[in-house]
Order: C-alpha cells, then structure tokens, then sequence
C-alpha cells in the first residue's frame, strides 16, 4: 500500500468530507469499496489500498466489536469491520474523485501503469 500523506490530508480536511461526517459527528468510512462475491447489495471497503474511519466511525466500532462475531476468526478484517459498521447503519462512503478515479486503490502504482489487459485478460 502506497499513502500520499498531503493528498490524504488534504481529502480529509474537504469540505466535500466535513458535510458527509456532519461535522466530524457522523460515523464515516472511506475507502475503495468492492462487492462480496459480485453483490452489488452486499459493499465493503477493501483493506488493500487501506481505509479509514473518523474518529465517531472508531467509537461505533469499538462499541459494536462485543457483539459483532465476537468468535469470527480470520484475515477478513476488512469485511469484518464494514458489516460491524453496516449493522450499526453506517454504510462505506464512496471516495471516488470527480473524474471517477479511486483515492483508495488496492493496485500497486507498478500494477496500474503497466497493466496490459491483453496479456491478463482473467485479471479482473
């Protein structure tokens, strides 16, 4: 995973994200969010290029990890943490920029610019 320290920063402090947080008193999750198995009902925010939850979204969670599998046991982190969230009615926050563009993309910059769909066209 690659951060743009100043380009997250930046995001962070918008204002597009200071009206979706309300504030900073509204849960939010961000990141790149992909769908379980194809289901374009069931989103969650991918761990691969990272996410990241403010500081109300961080307080939900902890309060809601007693009771959200609290025997789920494995690498899933990431879907783990959005269906906590989920159950709670905080759905993962779109963080596309206005040219369509991923801020949170779980492809190395090496993959991106050099990617050939000719050579890889099972990839996606």
């Amino acid at each position: 995973m690659y951060v743009l320290v100043e380009n997250l920063r930046l995001y962070l402090e918008s204002e597009e994200i200071a009206t979706a947080s309300n504030g900073g008193k509204q849960p939010l999750l961000l990141g790149q969010i992909f769908y379980q198995h194809g289901n374009r009902s069931a989103t969650y925010v991918t761990g691969g290029g990272g996410y990241t939850l403010n500081k109300a979204a961080l307080k939900m969670l902890v309060g809601t990890f007693p009771n959200c599998a609290p025997h789920d046991v494995n690498s899933g982190e990431d879907l783990l943490v959005t269906q906590c969230l989920k159950k709670e009615g905080i759905e993962p926050y779109w963080t596309t920029d206005e040219t369509g563009a991923e801020r949170y993309d779980h492809v190395s910059p090496e993959v991106e610019f050099n990617f050939d769909s000719k050579k890889n066209p099972l990839f996606w």
